[in-house]
């Protein structure tokens, strides 16, 4: 499956599901630039996908707050056809908030993709700057803590996705 993920400017994410082999076209009729982020996965040997493309909104999608500030919705998981991921996230983060540190169980992937704002990051040891499209992977071992801190007044807004 390959799952295409738009957004213009600071609306929230849509999603289409397009299952492996199925080719489709989309074209902007608006005045503004679109920004896509391509999520392809492996597709493992039996797997079936849904035989249709599916267009996801995640606006009418109850919004839940974890790590102490992360507005997080989900946009499209397993269920709805995604075959490696467990999940894909659209994430906002407040302006002047830092999110709960923590560590994923060992062989757990995460990966933290910079929509618009730019965060620090704490991974381990290291801090560092996350800019707007930009993206940042966690070491699955277990024992890697790491945090976003939004030092500025803007929302930060990303995509989490986790294995």
């Amino acid at each position: 499956m390959v799952l295409t993920l738009y957004r213009k400017s600071s609306e929230p994410v849509f999603a289409i599901g397009n299952p492996f082999g199925l080719d489709f076209t989309l074209t902007n009729t608006g005045d503004r630039h679109m920004a896509f982020y391509v999520v392809s996965e492996k597709v493992p040997a039996g797997f079936m996908s849904r035989p249709s493309l599916q267009v996801i909104d995640n606006r009418a999608k109850a919004q839940v707050t974890t790590a102490w500030v992360n507005a997080e919705r989900p946009l499209i998981a397993k269920a709805d056809g995604l075959s490696q991921y467990g999940a894909v996230t659209q994430v906002t983060m407040k302006g002047m908030t830092m999110s709960r540190p923590y560590s994923s169980a060992a062989g757990v992937e995460e990966i933290w993709i910079a929509m618009d704002g730019d965060v620090d990051v704490l991974i381990g040891k290291e801090l560092r700057k996350l800019r707007a499209g930009t993206a940042y992977r966690v070491p699955s071992t277990g024992i890697t803590a790491h945090t976003r801190v939004n030092a500025s007044n803007q929302d930060a807004h990303f995509l989490y996705l986790v294995k």
